[in-house]
């Protein structure tokens, strides 16, 4: 079992101030894989400080020293997709590196069918040659599931009945629907709702981004 309990705070790792701790539970078998630590608002506050005194002095950096620190970011990032890939096989039994493959951010083309929707692969966007599966019984449930998330850039339907596919897509909460996957239509306003942004492109509703607006009201004769 992996126990992580310290915080990275200001370009080191620090003891937390509580000594509580929170379970990491493997969905798929409710086993128990980690812990962490439960922060506490004096972390908190030492994470703010820290922040605040990078963001004071990030400015007065030399230009070499921010590409380094930016390229240390990136180089995170790419640690955490690791991490995801790792979740996905601790969670579904996910098949890891193409063979040959030792170096670099590489992914076999992986399906999941035993996926539920509070799974990490479930919430989270992937980048890679990765498809989930989520079964589901009836309309109700699809769609239960699909609005069950933070984002809501685009829903697509696969029917031979229009009549139906409409009746779902009228339910689902995204910005836009493809039923049976059309080509895509510059007439169409193209935007999303919830984390996935505000705002639309395309057609009118892009042109009305550029528009301001003006209310004139009152009584009187015209």
């Amino acid at each position: 079992m992996h126990d992580s309990r310290n915080f990275y705070i200001d370009g080191e790792w620090i003891a937390p101030a509580s000594a509580q701790a929170i379970d990491v539970v493997d969905p798929s078998t409710e086993e128990i894989v980690g812990q962490i630590s439960d922060g506490s608002p004096a972390d908190v506050d030492r994470a703010v400080e820290a922040a605040c005194r990078a963001g004071e002095t990030f400015g007065l950096t030399p230009p070499e020293e921010r590409i380094e620190l930016l390229q240390a970011i990136l180089d995170a990032f790419h640690e955490r997709e690791e991490d995801i890939v790792e979740a996905m096989v601790a969670e579904t039994g996910g098949t890891g590196r193409p063979e040959g493959i030792s170096r670099g951010f590489f992914v076999k083309p992986t399906v999941f069918g035993a996926v539920s929707n509070d799974m990490t692969i479930a919430r989270q966007e992937i980048f890679g040659p990765v498809l989930s599966i989520l079964p589901y019984s009836s309309d109700e449930e699809a769609i239960v599931i699909a609005n069950d998330s933070s984002y809501g850039l685009a829903a697509y339907i696969q029917s031979t009945d229009t009549e139906r596919a409409r009746r779902v897509a009228k339910q689902l909460k995204v910005g836009m629907v493809h039923i049976n996957h059309p080509p895509a239509d510059r007439g169409a306003p193209f935007g999303g709702v919830k984390q996935s942004g505000n705002g639309r492109e395309w057609g009118e509703w892009g042109l009305s981004e550029y528009l301001e607006l003006k209310a004139v009201v009152g009584w009187g004769q015209p």
